[in-house]
Parts: C-alpha cells; structure tokens; sequence
C-alpha cells in the first residue's frame, strides 16, 4: 500500500485538531493517522465508504 505523505497526520495532531482533519476528509482527502510512527487508521467520508 502507498501511503501519501501530504494526507498523513499524527494520533496527537487529529486529537488537537480535529475539526480541521474532518473538514479535510469531508473535501475528499482520506486522512491516515499515524500512531507510534506506523500508520494505524484512514480516515474516510461516508461518501467514499460506499464507493467500497
């Protein structure tokens, strides 16, 4: 799996910001929060989840 850079965001910065992470999603750019320096969840919009 290839992970962009520009849409990863730390466990600590979604917790602090995450009305601006939501926003981010809701304009269709899936977030992928790293945890502990390892990529651990995606962040999606409704939207895109029933594309799947």
């Amino acid at each position: 799996m290839q992970i962009d850079t520009k849409n990863t965001v730390s466990a600590t910065y979604v917790r602090n910001h995450f009305k601006e992470v939501t926003e981010r999603v809701r304009k269709g750019a899936p977030q992928i929060i790293i945890c502990k320096s390892k990529p651990t969840l995606v962040m999606i919009s409704v939207e895109d989840l029933d594309k799947l």
